[in-house]
């Protein structure tokens, strides 16, 4: 019934061949290895990608991931947290349990580490003496909470990307991220480039691994997008 319904969604798209072909071709040769499929709203780019999914990676037993990447552009582990979690994606069926326990383990330790150190600065900025003093440990706390983020950060990266190591014998394998447009405009530039970056060293660890999101036509006008590299497009 869901392969039905995606057939008769792509009825009703016009020139849909060549992003096809271009995902069909994305495991031809290493590089390139991220596909964006550019189009105005509403011309049926999420809609391919659902199509994909089910007459691409489902019957060709392809490992892969389908989220709303537009959902965490505030938090970059929660993107990389619902790639293996997500129920749109069979990679915990291909992961060892090992190798998704290791990861579990490390990514609670790292977040209960943070809530302890968090819960210290707290208390100890209520028990601060004068309203100067005060007013600079806010500063300070500000700062001190926002480098135990990205040492929390830093720590579930790695297990997340120990985690991805355990795909390195997949010939094929695609992170598929909807709504990438949302995403790009609500992240902070920064936060995109590490983004980017992560998914640089995921696919070193996993060769196999390409990428395909739906972006508007002009990506650079609203913020940092891959596409602005030399990567494989289809219109």
């Amino acid at each position: 019934m869901q392969a039905n319904y995606h057939m008769a969604s792509l009825a009703h798209f016009q020139d849909r061949e060549r992003a096809i072909e271009a995902f069909d071709r994305l495991w031809d040769s290493p590089a390139p290895w991220v596909l964006a499929f550019t189009g105005f709203s509403g011309h049926g780019k999420s809609t391919l990608l659902d199509w994909l999914e089910v007459n691409r990676c489902q019957p060709q037993k392809i490992p892969y991931a389908y989220i709303s990447v537009g959902e965490y552009a505030a938090e970059i582990r929660g993107a990389l947290h619902h790639l293996l979690e997500t129920r749109a994606t069979n990679l915990r069926e291909r992961l060892p349990s090992r190798s998704q326990k290791r990861y579990q383990i490390k990514r609670r330790a790292a977040l209960e580490e943070r809530n302890r150190r968090r819960l210290v600065l707290t208390q100890r900025q209520e028990m601060s003496g004068s309203q100067g003093a005060e007013q600079s440990m806010s500063a300070d706390l500000v700062e001190a909470l926002r480098e135990m983020e990205r040492q929390a950060d830093e720590l579930i990266f790695d297990a997340w990307l120990e985690c991805m190591a355990a795909l390195s014998n997949k010939a094929r394998l695609v992170f598929m991220l909807d709504d990438y447009d949302l995403f790009q405009s609500r992240a902070a530039v920064g936060d995109l480039e590490r983004f980017w970056a992560l998914m640089e060293r995921a696919r070193a660890r996993v060769p196999g691994l390409r990428r395909g999101w739906p972006c508007a036509p002009d990506p650079g006008q609203t913020g940092f997008c891959p596409c602005r590299r030399p990567r494989s497009a289809a219109s």
